[in-house]
């Protein structure tokens, strides 16, 4: 709560274990509801939320989190088996969330906020409805440089997104491996929204599976109104639903000279003309013509 001076709090954790914690509405060992949280090389584990969401944490703050491990932390009825985050900011790096479970976004809930998530190692965890690994509802949200495995969940076993009218989500770098979705979407379940901005960006994708289990990185619900640009993937992937790309409007100034071209997946290359560049080291370079 505010101080007599009408100050927000601040709260820093550092090198700390929360274990076997329950809360009963939301936020097994944490519920920040002012202010922001920092926490530093702690660990979350075995806590549970017996109502409400964030097994672990709860918060309706500004949250950071580093170097950390959230492990075994569950919220039956509600949403983020470990983090739940909701009309604020979450920004995550270098932290290993495992085992975790909830009702939807089996380790991470962002809903109407945003979440900056780096480094993250996303294994083995559990929704029975959407997200098992990571639920987003209208929310701004980056991946990068991440591990999103062996998750389970019904609709999307990685990433579910859902109300992202106007919202945008970018996962740059990540890799996506044997994630299931018994709904569909073994990487991710996307809904298909007017306005929402998705791309996947030289992301790796292997072992991913739908319904009936057959191979399924991306679905959408349908392909009237969303658009999903898939660039540089590192991998071929199989998508559900979704319209083929539209690959003159990607954007590819991270590789001068280049243009947006379809391949066989539905995804885009940032491609080379190949007449008078090709590319190596993923910049395109001018071809030489040796002369007699």
């Amino acid at each position: 709560e505010k101080d007599q001076a009408n100050n927000e709090p601040s709260v820093t954790i550092k090198s700390s274990t929360f274990d076997n914690n329950e809360g009963s509405n939301g936020g097994g060992a944490i519920n920040a509801k002012a202010g922001s949280i920092v926490v530093e090389t702690s660990t979350f584990k075995n806590n549970k939320a017996t109502s409400g969401d964030g097994g672990a944490v709860s918060a309706i703050t500004d949250i950071t989190v580093k170097t950390s491990v959230f492990e075994s932390n569950s919220a039956p009825s509600g949403s983020g088996g470990a983090v739940s985050v909701e009309g604020k900011k979450l920004t995550m790096e270098g932290t290993r969330l495992k085992s975790n479970s909830a009702q939807n976004g089996g380790a991470l809930e962002v809903k109407e906020g945003e979440a900056d998530l780096r480094t993250i190692e996303v294994e083995s965890n559990t929704a029975t409805g959407e997200g098992g690994a990571i639920l987003v509802d209208k929310s701004d949200v980056t991946l990068a440089s991440s591990n999103i495995k062996s998750n389970n969940g019904q609709k999307g076993g990685g990433i579910k997104t859902k109300n992202m009218g106007g919202k945008k989500v970018e996962s740059n770098s990540n890799t996506f491996s044997d994630n299931v979705g018994s709904d569909g979407g073994g990487a991710f379940h996307l809904e298909d929204e007017a306005n929402a901005n998705i791309k996947i960006f030289e992301s790796a994708f292997s072992g991913n599976k739908g319904s009936s289990d057959e191979a399924d990185d991306i679905k959408s619900t349908g392909s009237s109104n969303i658009i999903v640009k898939v660039v540089d993937l590192l991998s071929e992937i199989v998508r559900k639903g979704l319209p083929q790309p539209d690959c003159s409007t990607v954007d590819c100034a991270h590789r001068v000279k280049s243009a947006g071209k379809a391949k066989s997946d539905g995804s885009c290359r940032c491609a080379c003309d190949g007449t008078n560049e090709y590319e190596k080291n993923k910049v395109c370079t001018a071809i030489t013509i040796c002369k007699p």
